[in-house]
């Protein structure tokens, strides 16, 4: 194991700012989350260079803002391919939660429909 003993001490985390997934269509992403979970689209980038790599790959990259400040995002590349489960991990593991104050049997029903 390397020997850290020499670094600085890490910057203190104060929160996640965001979790970025693949969308398949960036509209029909934006209505699952603005219109129907209520989540403000915040921030949307559109650029065909990746910034860390200068790849050529366009893309957009857009923000839905939850109310402690964090964002969960998207990239649609465009190609209307959804992201695959990886082979190695069962469907069930890799997804996000969110934590909300109450729910109405309507909005239980809304967000049913929305899955099907």
């Amino acid at each position: 194991m390397p020997d850290f003993s020499n670094l600085p001490p890490p910057a203190k985390v104060l929160q996640l700012h965001h979790y970025a997934y693949r969308a398949r269509d960036a509209e029909e992403t934006r209505h699952f989350y603005e219109d129907i979970l209520g989540l403000p689209l915040y921030h949307l980038i559109q650029s065909d260079h990746v910034p860390s790599t200068g790849e050529y790959c366009p893309y957009t990259h857009f923000f839905f803002r939850l109310n402690d400040g964090s964002f969960i995002a998207f990239f649609d590349l465009g190609d209307d391919t959804a992201a695959l489960p990886s082979p190695n991990t069962p469907a069930w593991v890799n997804h996000i939660a969110f934590r909300v104050e109450s729910i109405t049997g309507r909005q239980q029903n809304t967000l049913a429909s929305a899955w099907h």
